[in-house]
């Protein structure tokens, strides 16, 4: 039982060293104004073609054509957001605000990683036709990648869960501090991304959607906390709140972006 007597003590909030979005990818400048949103100016995923002497001249339309990268994808920037209330008699609000700017430190990884899964999932094309297995989703991930991104870095994302998986299999392992596929390229492991299905597909039980992608950016605005009394104190509940929010955007090119159905080790066909 309580009898306010005992000692408070800040319990340790840590941040995890890899597999963070936020450690893997490449972040803009926050002097760089896409706080609007953001239009990329994609790389495209054609590559270059052999070419005859018919098309030395590299005026040919037949060889133009294959360099075409498309619309310029936009994305949207969106707010993060969190907060925590208590007692004027418990806590002033510097101690409420130092909370939840260490909480933001630790944990804003996670919404970007969660928004960049939904927008993967509205924008990712569909690489398998049914669940695959541990032992060759990484080398799914690999084909696609080389399909895309013809000797490009890329991303591999996936659960946590999902990557206990893969580096038991043995198909991913740590360099230089970094989860690596055998082909070099990134493995991302967020908390915030759960395997949200593609549009149009389904989530099985026992399954979950691995996306893969080239480079991925992100903005996150610098975070703002209340520091007026008329921000943050209910005066008639005796009660300060503190609140964080900042805006971030995250970005990528969808002609690189692949959705792959992976079946958990216990999954079963049909269950």
């Amino acid at each position: 039982m309580a009898t306010g007597m005992e000692a408070v003590i800040e319990l340790p909030l840590r941040k995890r060293t890899r597999g963070l979005l936020i450690e893997t990818a490449d972040r803009i400048p926050n002097s760089v104004r896409w706080l609007a949103g953001v239009t990329l100016r994609p790389w495209g995923c054609s590559g270059f073609v052999p070419a005859d002497a018919d098309y030395c001249d590299f005026e040919s339309d037949e060889l133009d054509d294959f360099f075409d990268v498309g619309t310029n994808p936009v994305f949207d920037a969106f707010d993060i957001y969190n907060t925590e209330s208590c007692s004027t008699l418990d806590s002033d609000i510097s101690v409420l605000n130092a909370r939840v700017e260490t909480r933001w430190g630790v944990m804003v990884s996670e919404q970007i990683a969660a928004r960049l899964n939904v927008e993967l999932a509205a924008r990712a094309a569909v690489a398998t036709t049914g669940p695959i297995n541990t032992s060759i989703l990484i080398a799914k991930a690999e084909e696609q990648l080389a399909l895309t991104l013809h000797g490009g870095l890329g991303m591999v994302h996936m659960s946590p869960a999902a990557l206990s998986m893969v580096v038991a299999e043995g198909s991913v392992d740590l360099r230089d501090s970094q989860w690596r596929t055998p082909g070099g390229h990134l493995v991302v492991a967020d908390a915030g991304h759960t395997g949200v299905q593609p549009t149009g597909e389904t989530l099985l039980d026992g399954t979950e959607w691995v996306y893969t992608t080239g480079a991925v950016l992100f903005g996150l605005g610098e975070p703002r906390v209340p520091t007026k009394a008329t921000e943050y104190l209910d005066r008639d509940d005796n009660t300060n709140t503190a609140r964080i929010i900042g805006t971030s955007v995250v970005a990528f090119d969808p002609c690189s972006a692949s959705a792959i159905e992976y079946g958990y080790p216990d999954y079963t066909e049909g269950s």
